[in-house]
Order: C-alpha cells, then structure tokens, then sequence
C-alpha cells in the first residue's frame, strides 16, 4: 500500500504519542501492509495494544475482534476524530498493569 506523505505524518504522531508513554511501537512494513491488518502494534511490559490509523472514516471496519480474542487493546484511530486520539492517549499513559 502506498501512502502519501500527509499519511506518514500522521502515522509518525501516533507511533511518537506511544514512544513519549513508554511504549516500543513496531510499524508494519508499508509495501506489504494490509488493510485488516494494525498499523502499529505497541508493547509495554505484557501490555500489547494493536492500532490502526486512517486519515478518513474507513469504508470497512477492520476486524478487531480476532486480536481482542488474544488479549489485546485494539484501537482504531481516525485523524480527524478527537475522541478516538484522546482514548488512546488516555489508554497509551495509563500505569502498566501487572499481570
């Protein structure tokens, strides 16, 4: 999937937002990535969130559930809707939870 340059900026704001929480964000790789698949996939401790991003409201909602099935936060965040940034940010600065 090619993105423009607009794309990879928000891109790089979700993956710095999850670096200043202490978070180690791993990005997909561009040329091979799939819509249903996350953008970013964040780790804390074994704290796991998977995120995707869209600069407009998604045609088709990626499937969220089959990674919510292995335990992980999922959170779609779309670049003009405030709500879904606030919830990850408020998400991304929660303490670790101790499991």
């Amino acid at each position: 999937m090619k993105l423009s340059p607009h794309h990879y900026v928000f891109l790089f704001e979700i993956e710095g937002l999850a670096r200043r929480s202490s978070w180690n964000p791993f990005m997909s790789s561009m040329k091979n990535h799939r819509l249903q698949d996350p953008s970013i996939i964040a780790v804390r401790g074994s704290q796991v969130v998977a995120i995707w991003t869209r600069t407009s409201e998604p045609r088709v909602q990626p499937d969220l559930d089959r990674f919510e099935k292995m335990g992980m936060a999922t959170f779609l965040v779309v670049e003009g809707d405030r709500e879904s940034k606030a919830d990850l940010k408020f998400f991304l600065d929660a303490p670790p939870q101790m499991t």
